[in-house]
């Protein structure tokens, strides 16, 4: 009967609580313990090569691509609906930069707002992308990091147009860190190279921060920014 599925679901559920409470409680316990080799261990080169070879990224890349297909053609797929949305995004956007352009000089704060709507077709693309989460709730791993990746072409293009050039090459270092990190959560499976990555990561931040501290680098930042703490304890 009807009842005996709900009461059935409820114990599948109370179960699947349990057991999530249980890993969660089991790894915030192992928080403060070691639990994979340090990089400077004789080992380290062996396993190291091991990963990096050649078939094993090609496993792990073939494994992303095969989910990602199998995710697209599925027959619940929403990427019509995506795309459908992209288009009418698109549509509304360049309507209101066709709206804008006729209008008269604009000044003030709303400015660089108004800039936005040069790029109509980079703003309907990065709303498109971050109606993502709520259209694809169930996405594979890779999926996410193809739209998130995809999301930086228009970010940069809009921010490019935004930002004063002084600010522009930390815009780059961003990017850059960003691509990085979805390179790595790609990789996880992998014991090793993720580690590599985020060492990277780390020597390109301290060489941002070094060439950030370089005599009179702030002095080149916009008045409004000259005076921010943040700022000022990096530089």
């Amino acid at each position: 009967t009807l009842l005996t599925q709900v009461g059935a679901q409820k114990a599948r559920v109370a179960d699947a609580i349990s057991r999530i409470s249980t890993t969660r409680a089991e790894l915030v316990s192992h928080l403060f313990r070691q639990d994979s080799m340090p990089l400077w261990n004789p080992d380290f080169r062996t396993r190291a090569e091991r990963d990096l070879a050649v078939e094993r990224l090609r496993e792990t890349v073939s494994r992303q691509v095969t989910a990602v297909a199998e995710f697209g053609t599925r027959p619940d797929s929403r990427i019509p609906v995506h795309l459908a949305l992209l288009v009418l995004f698109t549509f509304v956007l360049k309507a209101a930069s066709r709206w804008v352009g006729r209008q008269q000089e604009v000044t003030g704060g709303l400015a660089k707002a108004v800039t936005l709507f040069e790029f109509p077709y980079s703003v309907a693309l990065l709303l498109a992308i971050l109606l993502s989460p709520w259209l694809y709730p169930q996405a594979p791993t890779a999926f996410r990091q193809i739209l998130w990746t995809a999301a930086l072409i228009p970010t940069s293009l809009i921010l490019h147009r935004l930002l004063d050039r002084p600010l522009l090459p930390i815009l780059y270092a961003l990017v850059g860190f960003f691509v990085v990190d979805r390179l790595r959560e790609l990789v996880g499976t992998l014991p090793l190279l993720p580690r590599l990555l985020f060492l990277v990561e780390m020597v390109a931040a301290a060489a941002l921060l070094a060439w950030m501290q370089r005599p009179g680098q702030l002095t080149q930042l916009p008045r409004e920014l000259a005076g921010n703490r943040a700022l000022r304890a990096v530089g």
